[in-house]
């Protein structure tokens, strides 16, 4: 199995063993935003991978099913200045997107 992004956001599932097209699509409705940056599998879910996407969101999906993700997640960034001015620090946190 092989997934992949079509530089629109829209995450596309390969099986070699059905032929050369992909066997399912998300729609771009519930897709990323932006071109998405990174894919990961979920190494506890055998059918579930992460994409991380410009838009700032990371995407769960359940490949079996790419109709909406199983779960989204926003992520937020806060930048803290400290005392002394040449040095800074960002932090990121992932939250539930909430619908």
């Amino acid at each position: 199995m092989c997934i992949r992004d079509r530089s629109s956001g829209v995450v596309e599932v390969w099986d070699s063993r059905k032929g050369p097209l992909p066997v399912a699509s998300s729609s771009r409705a519930n897709s990323h935003r932006d071109c998405i940056t990174d894919i990961k599998p979920v190494i506890t879910r055998a059918t579930e991978c992460l994409t991380c996407g410009l838009d700032g969101q990371v995407l769960v999906w359940d490949t079996r099913n790419l109709g909406q993700p199983v779960q989204e997640l926003s992520l937020i960034h806060i930048s803290e200045p400290t005392r002394l001015l040449s040095i800074s620090y960002a932090v990121f946190c992932l939250k539930n997107k909430t619908t």
